[in-house]
């Protein structure tokens, strides 16, 4: 009976073989190292962006300007910002064709910089007929400047219709320093800088000439003189034409590229249009206070320590940044006050990598030709 019940037991029964045996091995090992892969995998991809991300830290902070030394403003002298200039009493018209017609008006609607311009109508003939205004004697050489804002209401095909003039009494007899106006386009604001003709000893009026037998409008604002010495005492006293400072590369890092701008126009701000519809400029240097924001400011450098004439920026260079403000000051994008005493504003210098380096600075009460702002 036990051995029936014991072959009964073992009726039918069959073992596993060792084939199935390594399948079912395979498998579990297929699966073990997929699994091992995909976590390995996931664990080279995290070190790789860990990796990216502190080259990319390192990069940022060894591509960072640092400021080196004080922060300097330059000024220049407002000869006439027109906003606070009485015509006919500041300004006078002297009508030398005797029509009758010659006028002087303050525009509010049209002026290119603060809440004013000085419209002059030349009238009827118009041929010789100017404008004067009083100012402190000085003494004018040819390397002396002359920067203004000046707009026609007609296209003045002409170069030279307009001049301005220094001399030492009312009836521009002495008028030997004389600085000649461009050919301007119809209704459009052209900035004019340019040194003046001749040397004068000493000139106590200023003002402008239309040298054309033709009746034209024509508008006048913000007139700078960098070489006075002092200005009529209503006027403004001077602004800050330009700022400089210092800069080096932070931790021994990344060469920063300063390719120089182009600034065609001269209008102080950096377009497309400056270079033909390609911005040379890597470097993006921004104004902003209160009243105004201008970006893109136009710029230069000069190499206070470095040996290489190229414009990068290397461990153990130095270069002076000088950032124009000709736009802060009624240029392109100028909405707001000009940049004279008391003033708070900020500075911000954009490289294309690296942090954005910001200077804020106050202007003193009193403006000197040069003024450490530190």
């Amino acid at each position: 009976m036990l051995k029936r019940f014991m072959n009964h037991t073992h009726r039918d029964q069959k073992g596993i073989t060792g084939l199935e045996t390594a399948i079912i091995l395979i498998a579990f090992v297929v699966v073990a190292a997929v699994f091992a892969f995909t976590a390995l995998s996931a664990g080279l991809f995290s070190t790789e962006k860990s990796k990216e991300a502190v080259y990319s830290g390192i990069n940022e902070t060894q591509s960072t300007l640092e400021l080196k030394g004080n922060v300097t403003a330059n000024t220049v002298q407002v000869l006439n910002d027109m906003d606070s200039a009485t015509v006919n009493t500041d300004w006078t018209a002297v009508d030398s064709a005797a029509n009758g017609t010659f006028s002087l008006d303050r525009e509010s609607t049209l002026q290119k910089e603060g809440v004013y311009c000085l419209k002059v109508d030349t009238g009827g003939l118009g041929l010789n007929d100017y404008i004067y205004d009083g100012m402190t004697a000085q003494t004018i050489s040819t390397t002396d400047t002359v920067s203004f804002w000046v707009m026609c209401e007609t296209d003045d095909t002409l170069a030279a219709d307009i001049k301005i003039y220094f001399d030492t009494d009312t009836a521009i007899t002495n008028s030997t320093a004389t600085f000649d106006v461009p050919a301007l386009t119809e209704d459009i604001w052209t900035y004019v800088s340019d040194s003046v003709a001749v040397s004068k000893a000493s000139a106590t009026y200023y003002g402008f000439q239309y040298t054309q037998a033709s009746d034209v409008v024509f508008y006048i604002d913000f007139v700078e003189c960098p070489w006075l010495t002092a200005s009529r005492t209503s006027m403004p006293t001077s602004v800050v034409d330009s700022v400089d400072f210092n800069v080096v590369c932070a931790l021994n890092g990344e060469a920063i590229d300063f390719t120089l701008p182009t600034d065609s126009n001269s209008d102080g701000v950096l377009t497309s249009a400056d270079n033909s519809g390609t911005k040379t400029n890597r470097i993006n240097i921004s104004y902003i206070d209160a009243y105004q924001q201008v970006s893109d400011l136009a710029w230069a450098i000069t190499r206070v320590v470095g040996d290489t004439d190229d414009y990068l920026l290397e461990d153990s260079e130095i270069f002076k940044v000088t950032v124009y403000l000709k736009a802060v000051n009624g240029g392109a994008g100028s909405s707001g006050e000009l940049l004279s005493t008391s003033h708070e504003f900020t500075l911000e210098v954009k490289p294309p990598v690296g942090a954005i380096l910001t200077i804020n600075k106050t202007t003193p009460s009193v403006l000197n030709t040069v003024d450490d702002l530190n």
